[in-house]
C-alpha cells in the first residue's frame, strides 16, 4: 500500500538475524523498491541508516527509539507495550502510535502492566493487539499521519 500510494519512495528494512526469513518474503513480494539490510548491519551502521532516513516505520523497537534520539518522525506500531511510558506521540506531532488501546493493554510495561490477562505478552492466548490491527487501517492511519508532515504535505 506505501509504495503503491508513494512510488517516489525506497524502503530499507532493518533488523536482525532472526527476521531474515520475513524480509526475505517482504524483498521477494516488492521488489526492487526494498532494500533489505535485514541481518546485514551492526548497530552503528543501522545508526548511520537511520540517521540518514526521512522517517521511521515500524514497532515500538529500539530502532524506532534511535530514529527519535536522530529528530527523525516515527510511525509506529504497538502491540502489548505501553504507549503512555515508551511512546513519543504525546511529546510531538513527529510521531504517530497506533494501538488497538484494547482493555487487556499493555500487558508489558515496567509501571501498571495489565495482568488481568496474561503476565507477559509471549504468554497471552490471542494476541488480539496485533492479531486484530489490520493492514487497511493502519496504512489509513499513516496516510493522515503523513499529511502532517512538511516532508510529505501536499
Amino acid at each position: 500500500m506505501f509504495l503503491k500510494q508513494y512510488p517516489e519512495k525506497n524502503l530499507v528494512l532493518l533488523g536482525d538475524k532472526n527476521e531474515v526469513d520475513i524480509a526475505a518474503k517482504i524483498k521477494e513480494e516488492l521488489g526492487s523498491k526494498i532494500n533489505s539490510l535485514v541481518g546485514k548491519t551492526t548497530i552503528l551502521e543501522a545508526m548511520h541508516i537511520l540517521n540518514q532516513s526521512e522517517l521511521f516505520i515500524g514497532l515500538d523497537s529500539g530502532l524506532m527509539h534511535l530514529a527519535v534520539a536522530f529528530g527523525k518522525p516515527t510511525f509506529s506500531i504497538w502491540g502489548p507495550s505501553s504507549i503512555s511510558l515508551y511512546g513519543y506521540e504525546k511529546f510531538s506531532s513527529l510521531h504517530k502510535c497506533v494501538s488497538l488501546n484494547l482493555p487487556c493493554s499493555p500487558c508489558s510495561a515496567w509501571i501498571n502492566a495489565n495482568h488481568t490477562k496474561t503476565t507477559s505478552p509471549e504468554l497471552c492466548p490471542d494476541h488480539k493487539c496485533m492479531q486484530q490491527l489490520m493492514p487497511q487501517d493502519v496504512f489509513n492511519q499513516f496516510k493522515e499521519y503523513i499529511n502532517l508532515l512538511p516532508l510529505y504535505a501536499a
